[in-house]
Protein backbone atom coordinates (compact mmCIF):
# COMPACT_ATOMS: atom_id res chain seq x y z
CA UNK A 1 0.00 0.00 0.00
CA UNK A 2 2.87 2.43 0.67
CA UNK A 3 4.11 2.14 -2.92
CA UNK A 4 0.58 2.86 -4.14
CA UNK A 5 0.32 5.83 -1.78
CA UNK A 6 3.63 7.23 -3.03
CA UNK A 7 2.44 7.00 -6.63
CA UNK A 8 -0.85 8.58 -5.57
CA UNK A 9 0.89 11.55 -3.95
CA UNK A 10 3.05 12.06 -7.04
CA UNK A 11 0.01 11.80 -9.33
CA UNK A 12 -1.83 14.34 -7.17
CA UNK A 13 1.08 16.79 -7.34
CA UNK A 14 1.44 16.41 -11.11
CA UNK A 15 -2.31 16.73 -11.75
CA UNK A 16 -2.56 19.83 -9.57
CA UNK A 17 0.45 21.31 -11.38
CA UNK A 18 -1.05 20.73 -14.81
CA UNK A 19 -4.20 22.78 -14.15
CA UNK A 20 -2.57 26.24 -14.25
CA UNK A 21 -0.26 25.21 -17.11
CA UNK A 22 -2.92 23.88 -19.50
CA UNK A 23 -4.08 27.29 -20.81
CA UNK A 24 -0.49 28.09 -21.82
CA UNK A 25 0.19 24.89 -23.80
CA UNK A 26 0.38 26.80 -27.13
CA UNK A 27 3.36 28.63 -25.65
CA UNK A 28 5.21 25.49 -24.54
CA UNK A 29 8.19 27.13 -22.78
CA UNK A 30 5.82 29.27 -20.69
CA UNK A 31 3.60 26.27 -19.94
CA UNK A 32 6.63 24.28 -18.81
CA UNK A 33 7.79 27.11 -16.54
CA UNK A 34 4.32 27.40 -15.02
CA UNK A 35 4.17 23.62 -14.52
CA UNK A 36 7.52 23.59 -12.71
CA UNK A 37 6.57 26.49 -10.45
CA UNK A 38 3.15 24.97 -9.76
CA UNK A 39 4.79 21.60 -9.04
CA UNK A 40 6.64 23.05 -6.05
CA UNK A 41 3.53 24.87 -4.81
CA UNK A 42 1.44 21.72 -5.17
CA UNK A 43 4.12 19.65 -3.41
CA UNK A 44 4.09 22.07 -0.49
CA UNK A 45 0.29 21.92 -0.31
CA UNK A 46 0.33 18.12 -0.39
CA UNK A 47 3.07 17.77 2.24
CA UNK A 48 1.78 20.44 4.62
CA UNK A 49 -1.97 19.94 4.28
CA UNK A 50 -2.84 16.91 2.15
CA UNK A 51 -0.85 14.23 3.98
CA UNK A 52 -2.09 15.18 7.46
CA UNK A 53 -5.67 15.41 6.18
CA UNK A 54 -5.38 11.99 4.53
CA UNK A 55 -4.06 10.34 7.68
CA UNK A 56 -6.76 12.03 9.74
CA UNK A 57 -9.51 10.82 7.38
CA UNK A 58 -8.09 7.31 6.92
CA UNK A 59 -8.36 6.24 10.54
CA UNK A 60 -11.54 4.31 9.72
CA UNK A 61 -10.35 2.96 6.38
CA UNK A 62 -9.50 4.47 3.03
CA UNK A 63 -11.43 7.67 2.25
CA UNK A 64 -13.92 7.52 -0.60
CA UNK A 65 -14.05 9.59 -3.75
CA UNK A 66 -16.14 12.34 -2.12
CA UNK A 67 -13.65 12.75 0.73
CA UNK A 68 -10.74 12.84 -1.74
CA UNK A 69 -12.43 15.49 -3.90
CA UNK A 70 -13.59 17.67 -1.01
CA UNK A 71 -10.23 17.27 0.72
CA UNK A 72 -8.38 18.17 -2.48
CA UNK A 73 -10.53 21.26 -2.97
CA UNK A 74 -9.91 22.32 0.63
CA UNK A 75 -6.16 21.65 0.44
CA UNK A 76 -5.98 23.78 -2.69
CA UNK A 77 -8.28 26.67 -1.81
CA UNK A 78 -8.03 27.21 1.95
CA UNK A 79 -4.34 28.23 2.11
CA UNK A 80 -4.94 30.86 -0.57
CA UNK A 81 -7.96 32.18 1.31
CA UNK A 82 -5.79 32.54 4.40
CA UNK A 83 -3.17 34.42 2.33
CA UNK A 84 -5.82 36.85 1.17
CA UNK A 85 -6.44 37.95 4.75
CA UNK A 86 -2.77 38.89 5.13
CA UNK A 87 -2.36 40.66 1.76
CA UNK A 88 -2.67 44.37 1.27
CA UNK A 89 -5.70 44.86 -1.01
CA UNK A 90 -4.10 47.88 -2.67
CA UNK A 91 -0.92 45.98 -3.60
CA UNK A 92 -2.43 44.42 -6.71
CA UNK A 93 -0.68 41.12 -5.92
CA UNK A 94 -3.80 39.11 -6.71
CA UNK A 95 -4.45 40.76 -10.03
CA UNK A 96 -1.05 40.39 -11.64
CA UNK A 97 -0.70 42.27 -14.91
CA UNK A 98 -3.58 44.78 -15.19
CA UNK A 99 -3.69 44.38 -18.98
CA UNK A 100 -4.20 40.64 -18.60
CA UNK A 101 -7.25 41.04 -16.39
CA UNK A 102 -8.86 43.98 -18.13
CA UNK A 103 -12.47 44.45 -17.13
CA UNK A 104 -12.17 42.64 -13.81
CA UNK A 105 -12.59 44.81 -10.77
CA UNK A 106 -9.98 44.69 -8.03
CA UNK A 107 -12.28 42.88 -5.58
CA UNK A 108 -12.93 40.12 -8.13
CA UNK A 109 -9.25 39.28 -8.00
CA UNK A 110 -9.84 37.86 -4.54
CA UNK A 111 -11.82 35.03 -6.13
CA UNK A 112 -9.32 34.18 -8.85
CA UNK A 113 -6.55 32.82 -6.62
CA UNK A 114 -8.78 30.49 -4.50
CA UNK A 115 -10.59 29.39 -7.65
CA UNK A 116 -7.40 28.39 -9.49
CA UNK A 117 -5.87 26.75 -6.42
CA UNK A 118 -9.18 25.05 -5.57
CA UNK A 119 -9.55 23.60 -9.05
CA UNK A 120 -5.93 22.47 -8.91
CA UNK A 121 -6.56 20.82 -5.55
CA UNK A 122 -9.69 19.16 -6.91
CA UNK A 123 -7.67 17.71 -9.80
CA UNK A 124 -5.02 16.55 -7.34
CA UNK A 125 -7.62 14.93 -5.08
CA UNK A 126 -9.16 13.12 -8.03
CA UNK A 127 -5.76 11.89 -9.24
CA UNK A 128 -4.89 10.72 -5.72
CA UNK A 129 -8.16 8.82 -5.46
CA UNK A 130 -7.73 7.20 -8.88
CA UNK A 131 -4.14 6.09 -8.27
CA UNK A 132 -3.96 5.36 -4.54
CA UNK A 133 -7.44 4.85 -3.12
CA UNK A 134 -9.53 3.29 -5.88
CA UNK A 135 -7.99 -0.13 -5.49
CA UNK A 136 -8.22 0.05 -1.70
CA UNK A 137 -11.99 0.59 -1.79
CA UNK A 138 -12.83 -2.53 -3.78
Amino acid sequence: MSDTLGRGWLAAICAASLVPAIPFVPWLPLALAIFVAAFFVAAAHVLLFGAPLFYLLSRRGPPGVAAALIGGLAVGALPSLILIFFMDPSSGALLGDPAMLEGIEERSGYFIMPLVFGISGLAGGLAFWIVALRGAEG
